[in-house]
């Protein structure tokens, strides 16, 4: 076990209460860079609310250095809550595999900055194909899978950013 312990006081052994927004300790990563050493990525815990008797939020953060650059930035912030943040500009990749899902809970959500989550739909949702006028079925907007029509999925789409 290895324990990183923080107070406030100033001697050994003080009991002085942190407060939110405090280091409690950091790991940091470094590489010789040819003549020094830079720091390539961190993970810090933090103090994350007020501190009390038995009761002592916490949160995460991982920061990463980018090409080019000679100091880490926060990337992703686990917040004492268990939600998870991504820096703005940094990207989720799901998995490389077709299929990859976000949950599989009805109650689980996926939402974006300044917009209403979305839950999963409580039925089955059944596959939807988008065809060319060519013999095959047509999907128009008022054709439904799951209990909603596509255009309410376009619409839904539209207000989460993820399509124009």
């Amino acid at each position: 076990n290895v324990w990183l312990l923080k107070s406030r006081g100033g001697a050994v052994g003080s009991n002085t209460i942190v407060q939110s927004g405090d280091i409690i300790g950091d790991v940091g990563f470094r590489a010789a860079n040819g003549s020094g050493y830079n720091t390539a990525a961190k993970i810090t815990g933090e103090v994350d609310g007020t501190p009390g008797v038995d009761d002592m939020p916490g949160r995460l953060v991982f920061s990463v250095t980018a090409d080019g650059s000679s100091s880490p930035t926060e990337a992703l912030r686990i917040s004492n809550d268990r939600s998870i943040t991504v820096s703005d500009g940094g990207d989720v990749v799901l998995g490389t595999t077709t299929g990859t899902k976000i949950g599989t809970a009805t109650s689980q959500k996926i939402g974006f900055y300044n917009a209403t989550p979305v839950v999963q739909p409580t039925t089955g949702v059944a596959e939807a194909a988008f065809v060319e006028n060519s013999g095959g079925t047509a999907v128009n907007v008022d054709s439904t899978f799951g209990g909603y029509t596509i255009q309410q999925v376009v619409e839904a789409l539209q207000t989460l950013g993820l399509l124009a």
